[in-house]
């Protein structure tokens, strides 16, 4: 009779969706290291080098919060770790924490007002 099974049906949508998902995580994550470099590279806040350490270890943060949802169990730290070379905790406490975390936060709140918007 030609008719599409339901559960194809429901893969098609399912992965549709999820490339939406994709879509939207890498192009408002993009928006909000855009503005995040205005805001801290440009008035000198931290060097260009330190920012793409840290625009690293947001994008596999959002990748793993949003698309993978996996990311819950690795620390904020975790993640910074595996791009700045010689991590010490008190130099991270002392003068990348509070740069660091507001920039999660500010990309995951992009993302998630984004991804309000498709549903």
């Amino acid at each position: 009779r030609g008719e599409i099974p339901v559960g194809v049906v429901v893969s098609v949508d399912a992965a549709l969706l999820m490339e939406d998902i994709e879509r939207i995580v890498r192009s408002a994550g993009a928006a909000a290291l855009l503005e995040l470099r205005t805001q801290y590279v440009e008035k000198h806040k931290v060097t260009d080098q330190l920012f793409e350490q840290y625009a690293h270890a947001i994008i596999d943060i959002l990748r793993d919060t949003f698309i993978r949802n996996d990311g819950s169990d690795t620390s904020q730290v975790a993640y910074l770790q595996r791009y700045v070379l010689g991590f010490e905790w008190e130099v991270y406490r002392s003068r990348h924490r509070a740069h660091f975390e507001y920039m999660v936060r500010k990309a995951k709140r992009l993302v998630q007002k984004e991804l309000q918007e498709l549903v």
